[in-house]
């Protein structure tokens, strides 16, 4: 079924026959999380992304699914180098005392059709925050690459980044992830 949108049926049945057990490392060729935040008072959006991601998703005998995902704080790309290195600063992620972001995902549950929701904890610039998210999955390539997509609103203060004293930073960062996972580890039958 290359490219089509499977039933929650389809996708629990991929957990309970077992064809899902195993690892499922992050592909970072069509992998990437972007984001949005507004800024002078909402006049304006600022767009990046981060291009160093890794991570992989666990599918357990039991049918339980974990994941987690590193993003290299560094390789944030605003398209403007001066902002790139504020961002880069103590005021917001502190990429020189903790060089990388972490979500970590202990329980993923399938939901419905095309559909799963997720609880973990997401970790930046040294504080931990709990996170949950709906996301659309897709199967292809014969059920061996899963694509997982969802987007958060994350309040960057609960991080401790700062907004400065004229406040001209929205304190709410919109975040779209899409994530390409390959099965690495396919049980046989």
């Amino acid at each position: 079924m290359v490219g089509s949108l499977q039933t929650a049926k389809d996708q629990a049945q991929l957990v309970q026959d077992k064809a899902a057990e195993g690892t499922w490392a992050l592909e970072g060729e069509g992998s990437r999380v972007e984001f949005a935040v507004k800024t002078f008072w909402g006049l304006t959006t600022v767009r990046g992304h981060f291009s160093g991601l890794d991570g992989a998703a666990e599918v357990g005998s039991d049918g339980t699914v974990t994941a987690s995902l590193v993003i290299g704080a560094a390789s944030v790309d605003t398209n403007q180098k001066a902002r790139d290195q504020h961002l880069l600063s103590s005021k917001f992620f502190d990429a020189g005392r903790h060089p990388r972001m972490e979500v970590r995902v202990g329980m993923i549950r399938l939901s419905g059709p095309g559909a799963a929701t997720g609880r973990g904890h997401m970790t930046i610039a040294g504080h931990t925050q709990p996170v949950d998210f709906d996301a659309t999955v897709t199967f292809s390539d014969g059920d061996r690459q899963a694509t997982v997509e969802t987007t958060l609103a994350l309040d960057d203060t609960a991080f401790g980044m700062t907004r400065g004293p004229l406040r001209m930073i929205a304190p709410t960062a919109w975040v779209t992830v899409h994530l390409v996972f390959s099965h690495s580890d396919p049980t046989t039958n």
